[in-house]
């Protein structure tokens, strides 16, 4: 987004969508209106995807989307299209220029223009009762209604909507259409043309085939009017890349050594790094130096900052020309448009952060994807095929404790009931479910990679570990994740008073909870994998009782499958030895035998070992070798975390590109990857994607 002046020689202009349309169904227009010196905003309307929204939550996202330039000083015109009417005229309530001066604000909105819109001729009247009671038969909707109920289009209405545009952009522009709350319809407005104290214009299409009823409607309350010959109610999207300006195919064929094009798009570092501390002031952390960013982050899933940078982020990415798309489990898809049909190739990592996390673990690869689309939008470059950047839902697992949930739902091999039901850690009562519908997050669209299927997933990651830094190396090309699994193991003993219960009558859960753990990591060094506890309760939490029970996590990692299973079962054997009283390695020695306890385990999550497709790999070798210059400053890893790109794998070629990690620290406030590597990183997952678009389409 250009941010213009705020002296209001040119006004900033709010295009308003009608039912069912997103921003990149206006994309044409709004490039448009910026080459002609206009800050044009388009804001996504809550109501698409969603049920139970009203007209009135659309009209608050328009006042949002330009509050903090009215601010500024800037005053804005809307321009609102079809059912845009109605959410953009009740936008104008307390916004209006005259409104804000009067409570010694600057901006606001000074005129409206009604496109082929629903103009509301008095209040109190709703789009249904302006219908007669009965909406078009081209509208699929559910009446008599009952609630959350959601309304869509049937076939017939790709005609209606796009009757003067070639075959091939009407099918297009169709298949883009979603769904929309039918609460929007049928809740009576307060603001009409006539009570909204501004300036106002209708501007009705005689072609058009949606409906007379807004030629009636806007009849009655005209005061201006400007007729337009031959365009239809829809805008007029013609080819099939969406932009007005002229974009440039890129070509990464090569000749000799050389590769043309994509190397001459470059990202924009000091844009890379300042957008991606912008968002960092969402669910900001642990601070841990003095300087300005010197902070870590706790932005947990699905709380109110993650729903803060979920929302710029559709934001953003709706304003850069993407279809914007939200699933049942909150993961979020923008797909830039290419000049041909087909699935998209994608860069995705997470938002969502540790309790006590950093600035660059999954922030870094969403980020870089968004750095990816403003590249290629600066250059007005098109990609063969349709490219976009993936926000996956809960990947840290640090609120609802399964990790990688929602992709792992996405892949389906985790039940979305099972996910849904997960609650959060520390004995809250807050579900996935009930949270992804707290923060408007629950998307009608199956989570599911049969329903957003996709060509490739291209994930840039902090290493996490120590390797590229002691190294001197730059890029870690990723051939796979190693295994693991998690367990939650419960201790029972007996509670018991500490001072009158002797060493030998005691059954102290945390005792041999204490003895377990180090156990365990005794059996990890033996079978050269990793073991960790991150959480430990016990009850009754007094000083003066000998802890009953005790519940502690285990996390077990090896680069094999095979590896994994015989170290677990080397734990639940000699766990179950140790709770009989068995000394196990010394472990016992000059300590009082105690009475037996129980020891009980559950599996909390399975992930097997992931090998990456070679295609993907060849292609951030090959992106890497070209960004770096030099071989030697890029290596093949795996990795030792798990990440989204384990179950994209599953149904998708797949590959991660690795940059340094300052000490190899992660999930730690001081967590940090310099400028200079986080460019050099987005710069490989840029001509990644791009050199896989080109393999696809050389076939």
């Amino acid at each position: 987004m250009a941010i213009g002046p705020t002296d209001n020689a040119k006004p900033g202009i709010v295009l308003v969508t009608g039912a069912w349309h997103t921003p990149v169904h206006f994309e044409v227009l709004r490039v448009a209106l910026e080459e002609q010196g206009y800050e044009t905003y388009v804001p996504r309307l809550p109501t698409l995807g969603k049920t139970g929204l009203t007209w009135k939550d659309d009209a608050a996202a328009i006042q949002k989307a330009v509050e903090k330039r009215m601010d500024d000083g800037k005053e804005f015109v809307i321009a609102a299209h079809s059912y845009g009417g109605v959410p953009g005229c009740g936008a104008t309530k307390g916004f209006t220029v005259h409104e804000r001066a009067a409570a010694g604000k600057k901006g606001g909105f000074r005129a409206i223009l009604f496109i082929a819109a629903f103009a509301m001729p008095e209040p109190n009247v709703d789009l249904l009762t302006a219908f007669g009671g009965k909406f078009p038969e081209w509208m699929a909707h559910e009446l008599p209604y009952t609630g959350n109920a959601s309304s869509f289009v049937q076939p017939t209405a790709k005609y209606a909507f796009f009757n003067d545009v070639p075959k091939d952009d009407a099918d297009r522009y169709f298949e883009l259409l979603e769904r929309q709350s039918q609460d929007a319809y049928e809740v009576p407005v307060d603001r009409v043309p006539s009570n909204c104290g501004i300036p106002h214009t209708f501007l009705i299409c005689e072609n058009d085939q949606v409906n007379n009823i807004m030629t009636y409607l806007t009849g009655r309350c005209v005061v201006a009017m400007r007729r337009v010959s031959g365009l239809s109610s829809k805008a007029r999207l013609r080819g099939t890349c969406i932009a007005l300006t002229p974009r440039h195919a890129l070509n990464t064929q090569a000749t000799g050594s050389q590769t043309t094009n994509i190397e001459a798009l470059k990202v924009n570092k000091d844009r890379l790094m300042e957008t991606l501390h912008k968002t960092c002031s969402w669910g900001t952390g642990k601070r841990w130096g003095s300087g300005v960013n010197d902070t870590g982050m706790s932005r947990l899933a699905l709380s109110h900052t993650d729903k803060e940078a979920r929302d710029w982020f559709v934001d953003t990415t709706s304003s850069l020309g993407c279809d914007v798309k939200v699933d049942a489990m909150g993961n979020i898809f923008a797909v830039r448009p290419g000049r041909r049909e087909g699935l998209a190739t994608f860069a995705g990592s997470h938002l969502d952060t540790q309790p006590s996390g950093g600035r660059y673990d999954g922030i870094l690869g969403v980020l870089a994807g968004v750095e990816m689309l403003r590249v290629l939008k600066d250059h007005q470059a098109e990609t063969e095929f349709p490219v976009g950047v993936v926000n996956w839902t809960n990947e840290e697992g640090a609120r609802f404790p399964i990790s990688m949930v929602s992709s792992g739902v996405w892949a389906e091999e985790i039940p979305l009931e099972t996910a849904y039901n997960l609650r959060e850690v520390g004995g809250g009562t807050a579900t996935m479910k009930s949270e992804l519908e707290r923060i408007d997050y629950l998307g009608s669209i199956p989570a599911s990679y049969k329903s957003t299927p996709m060509a490739a997933h291209f994930e840039l990651h902090i290493e996490q570990g120590p390797l590229l830094e002691a190294e001197n190396q730059k890029i870690g090309v990723v051939h796979g994740v190693q295994a693991y699994r998690w367990f939650t193991v419960d201790v029972a003993g007996r509670d018991a008073h500490t001072g009158s219960t002797p060493l030998g009558n005691r059954a102290d859960a945390m005792l041999l909870a204490a003895r377990l753990i180090t156990h365990s990591h005794r059996l990890a060094t033996k079978h050269s994998a990793l073991v960790s506890t991150g959480i430990l309760t016990l009850t009754p939490g007094s000083t003066n009782t000998i802890p009953g029970h005790v519940r502690f996590t285990l996390d077990v990692r090896a680069p094999a499958d095979s590896t994994v299973a015989a170290l677990e079962a080397d734990l639940k054997r000699d766990f179950a030895a140790l709770a009989a009283g068995k000394n196990i390695l010394g472990l016992l020695d000059e300590a009082t035998p105690s009475k037996p306890l129980e020891v009980s385990w559950r599996t909390d999550s399975v992930s097997p070992a992931t090998l990456f497709h070679h295609d993907c790999i060849a292609a951030v070798r090959a992106s890497a070798e070209a960004v770096t210059g030099d071989t030697k400053l890029v290596r093949d890893m795996t990795s030792g975390a798990g990440h989204d790109s384990v179950y994209t794998s599953r149904h998708c070629p797949t590959s991660m590109i690795f940059v340094p990690s300052k000490n190899g620290v992660s999930h730690n406030p001081e967590e940090y990857t310099s400028p200079e590597d986080c460019a050099i990183g987005a710069q490989v997952l840029m001509q990644s994607v791009l050199r896989f678009d080109h393999m696809r389409a050389s076939g």
